[in-house]
């Protein structure tokens, strides 16, 4: 399956969290695409340091994945 991600800035106290979801990810062996905006946010973090992941641009074709999960704020 393949799952895109976007996310806001977030706290350093989140990140256990959200390294959840992109390990649950994985052990479903998903091919996991975060927006650029959101890498920027994990490459802060060292925790996500060895998550697989890819990164989309703005105007990159995302009809080929099969979610979309957004990450933080009321979304």
């Amino acid at each position: 399956m393949k799952i895109l991600v976007h996310g806001k800035e977030f706290k350093r106290e989140s990140a256990p969290v959200i390294l959840k979801v992109f390990e649950a990810l994985a052990k479903e062996s998903c091919e996991v695409c975060v927006s650029s905006k959101f890498d920027v946010q994990l490459k802060h973090h060292q925790v996500f340091k060895k998550i697989a992941r890819s990164v989309y641009e703005p105007g990159t074709r995302l009809a080929d994945y099969n979610c979309f999960i957004s990450i933080g704020g009321d979304g």
